[in-house]
């Protein structure tokens, strides 16, 4: 083996891609080309396959990558990859010295060179390891307190790592357990946590005790039992004019224990005026809505039984009544509404005539109960002329007629002898003068409609005088009154009637296509428009929109959005039976379902969740809710808590506040990329987070926040990051501004830049405080990435 000397270096080196294959040279010795491993990226590599390694006569050398050759450096490495070459001398000892034999100063050495390089190694991961500072304390073999061994597997596995007041490793801890507010006589326990009520402080107890005296724990007699975690008057104390925004956080805080606390069942109002119920009223009605369906399972067959008896019973009488009053129609219809054959009796109203028609079984024929209405103007006409202080006129004027009578033959002549005391009537001055009205035009008009009605006049007659006593117009007659009150209480039309309103009254919607009854105070549904118990639709939502078609009885209709159950008056209106309107518009591809409900009464019946065909059941336990799927279109067992599932895949439009601790795994933020190279920056806090400037600035900037003051609360913050190229002439953000007002930030490390980074891409940092209204504290810093 060679013989040279061991630096004293650190055995590893890490370099980039950009040299592509290499070389790649390390500065510490070897003394075999085994005596070293290297590493693309976060794989190990294979001596001869993956690389190669070059010793120089000084120990020191170089490796030179291989692509493909053993599959582990698959591509020219690059500038955003890594390789690693770090020593890695076997431990172990090969060679012995002979007693009594040569002790070369050679083979020494090498034996030492050896021992040097293990080493070195050991020093070298030893600084990739965490190790306790010097000047700890003494270790507890040593006499002292500190022991670094960690606790046995069993104990540490999910755990995290944490250490004692001695500074040794332990099991990590929970942070702590919520008690609410701060109770007197109250027994708390050591990482209790809870709120003083009087302050709104949070306090984490380090003493286990049974609680006495009052608040503000500050000034109980236990108060060192407990350790502030939050001190919420803080903020308060920063500044004088603090006192109005101190109001507005604890109406906030408030408003925010309304929205979480409120009891169940009771409508809460917030500071701004809106209304609603709180988080524990809805998880209250979740576990009785749960508690109640497995509670009335065992009732389930016999309810569904019942039910449907009801509904049956319902449809039956509904059925009866539509075969006998068949509504509205435009002409003599041959079937009913049903499409059976006609019921002897059934009635439907005219609109073309306006008139209300029977059917005859017998002549299988629609008689006319009531004339029309120019049928009606002719009889009054004829009554008219036909009442004793109106009849004939006289006969004055009609000399040419009677001229004409002269001419009549004898027989003629003969038969009117007969009736001499008939014509004398006819000379008198009344019967001329009714003479002459029968003339005019008008009558004789009358006359020949009389005389085409013939057959309907010998009808009356006989009505009049009883000779067919069975005659149908004596049956409406005998029947008026019935008549009259049917149409005072069954109307038509496109809207509710308001006027001439009785209880009982019935009405047929044409609009909405129900038939109503009123209650004495409203109309209401006696039908529904639901075809069955449900009628289900599901959309995907185009950009912004709001309306979607839908059938179902106003005031019975459920909308989700992506899952979630909407608010109706607050989320969507429903107000036509024939579609829903959301308050906001929908995103595009967002799944809207709209579920609308059949109206029935079903009396001491027992309903089951298990019935609804579009719930799945199987394998719900206690403590789970049903939450829609989607995909499957029905709903799933899901645990109460597993809020994030039912909002997977959601989207939200606008502000989401969030008043206690939020875990997030991995956040997107919205990047603005501009291109835009002088003059004021405007950055737009309300709709993104960072701002990426693509082309070389030529100029120094001012950058104006906006929307700041008016989304944040006081004790709010904001963090924006901006970042800008530059070219070879750099430029700097050199002017701040927060909602159009000038502000001085304080910059890490003490100093304001007075100047870009050329050739580089300079980002800068920006925490907006909200300390008061229109007052802000800015936290700034600029690093250069090239």
């Amino acid at each position: 083996m060679a013989d040279y000397n061991i630096n004293a270096v650190t055995r590893r080196v890490v370099f980039t891609g950009s040299a592509g294959t290499g070389p790649y040279a390390f500065s510490f010795e070897i003394l075999n080309n085994t005596d070293i491993v290297a590493y693309f990226n976060a794989t190990k590599l294979t001596l001869t396959t993956d690389f190669t390694v070059t010793i120089n006569a000084n120990g020191t050398g170089s490796i030179t990558l291989v692509v493909n050759g053993g599959g582990n450096v698959p591509q020219t490495p690059v500038a955003a990859d890594q390789v690693v070459i770090v020593g890695s001398r076997d431990i172990e000892r090969v060679t012995d010295f002979v007693t009594a034999g040569d002790l070369l100063a050679s083979s020494l050495n090498e034996q030492l060179d050896a021992l040097t390089i293990f080493d070195q190694q050991v020093a070298e991961e030893n600084a990739r390891a965490i190790r306790v500072p010097a000047f700890d304390p003494a270790l507890v073999e040593d006499g002292g307190v500190v022991n670094m061994t960690l606790p046995t597997k069993d104990s540490r596995a999910g755990k995290t790592l944490a250490f004692d007041t001695n500074g040794n490793p332990v099991v990590g801890e929970d942070f702590g357990t919520w008690r609410g507010d701060w109770a007197a006589s109250t027994v708390y326990d050591i990482r209790d946590i809870l709120r003083d009520a009087s302050n709104y402080n949070i306090y984490r107890c380090n003493t286990a005790h049974p609680s006495s005296g009052a608040t503000p724990i500050s000034s109980n007699a236990d108060a060192a039992k407990w350790d502030l975690v939050v001190d919420a008057s803080y903020a308060a104390t920063q500044a004088t004019n603090a006192a109005n925004s101190a109001t507005a956080a604890a109406t906030d805080a408030d408003d925010a224990n309304k929205i979480v606390n409120t009891n169940n069942n009771v409508q809460y109002t917030l500071s701004n005026g809106s209304t609603g119920f709180s988080a524990l009223h809805y998880l209250s009605a979740t576990i009785i809505q749960a508690n109640n369906s497995v509670t009335q399972a065992g009732l389930a067959t016999s309810a569904k039984t019942d039910a449907e008896a009801a509904q049956t019973a319902a449809e039956t009488a509904l059925d009866l009544f539509d075969d006998a009053m068949l509504g509205a129609k435009a002409s003599d219809p041959s079937l009913d509404n049903d499409g059976q054959a006609l019921a002897d009796g059934a009635l439907y109203f005219d609109t073309t005539n306006d008139v209300m028609k029977v059917y005859n079984l017998a002549t299988t024929s629609w008689l006319q109960l009531t004339p029309t209405v120019s049928n009606q103007v002719n009889i009054n006409t004829v009554a008219g002329q036909v009442s004793p202080t109106n009849n004939i006129a006289t006969v004055a004027g009609i000399d040419s007629q009677i001229t004409t009578v002269a001419g009549i033959n004898t027989t003629h002549l003969s038969n009117v002898s007969g009736v001499a005391t008939q014509v004398g009537i006819l000379g008198t001055s009344d019967a001329v003068s009714d003479m002459n009205t029968l003339g005019t035009a008008a009558i004789v008009t009358d006359m020949d409609t009389l005389a085409d009605r013939a057959a309907d006049i010998a009808t009356l007659a006989d009505i009049q005088d009883g000779t067919t006593a069975t005659n149908t117009m004596q049956t409406v007659v005998s029947n008026l009154t019935g008549v009259n009150n049917f149409f005072a209480q069954y109307r038509t039309g496109a809207s509710d009637p308001t006027t001439s309103l009785d209880e009982g009254d019935l009405f047929y919607n044409s609009t909405s296509n129900n038939l109503k009854y009123y209650n004495g105070s409203e109309w209401v549904v006696a039908t529904t428009s639901v075809n069955g118990t449900a009628n289900r639709n599901t959309y995907t939502a185009t950009a912004g929109q709001t309306t979607f078609s839908a059938t179902y009885d106003v005031g019975f209709v459920d909308v989700y959005l992506n899952g979630v159950k909407l608010i109706v008056s607050t989320d969507f209106t429903a107000t036509n039976g024939t579609s829903i309107v959301l308050t906001s518009g929908a995103a595009l591809n967002d799944t809207v379902d709209i579920v609308g409900y059949g109206v029935f009464n079903v009396a001491n019946v027992n309903f089951s969740i298990n019935d609804a065909t579009d719930v799945n059941t199987a394998g719900l336990t206690n403590g789970q809710i049903l939450a829609f799927n989607s995909s499957t279109s029905d709903f799933e067992p899901v645990d109460a808590n597993a809020g994030a599932a039912l909002l997977a895949g959601s989207t939200f439009t606008g502000a989401v506040v969030v008043n206690n601790q939020l875990d997030i795994e991995e956040v997107h933020e919205k990047v603005t990329v501009i291109t835009s190279t002088t003059g004021t920056l405007t950055f737009d806090t309300a709709v993104q987070g960072v701002v990426l400037g693509t082309a070389n600035q030529t100029a120094n900037r001012t950058i104006n926040f906006t929307n700041v003051n008016s989304t944040l609360a006081v004790g709010q913050s904001v963090t924006c990051a901006v970042m800008l190229s530059q070219g070879a002439t750099a430029y700097y953000l050199s002017a701040y501004q927060v909602d159009g007002g000038s502000v001085t930030p304080k910059w890490q490390g003490g100093t304001a830049p007075s100047a870009g980074n050329a050739s580089s891409i300079d980002a800068y940092s920006f925490t907006i405080i909200k300390t008061a209204d229109a007052t802000f504290t800015v936290l700034a810093s600029q690093t250069q990435f090239a």
